[in-house]
């Protein structure tokens, strides 16, 4: 599994709210993981929106 990076949109179901990336700090020290994501909570229709306008 990859790492999102600041501008992606993550959801954690398939069917549940998306999330804008918005920070991802990697964890440079022994930890049971790699880093630390934060997002905030977005709009389905516009997440959609900025995707297809983007790859137009």
């Amino acid at each position: 599994m990859r790492l999102p990076v600041v501008g992606e949109y993550v959801a954690t179901e398939s069917s549940g709210p998306v999330y804008r990336v918005v920070l991802v700090v990697h964890c440079p020290f022994e930890a049971t993981y790699d880093a630390e994501v934060y997002a905030v909570k977005d709009d389905m229709t516009a997440a959609l929106k900025a995707a297809t306008t983007s790859a137009a």
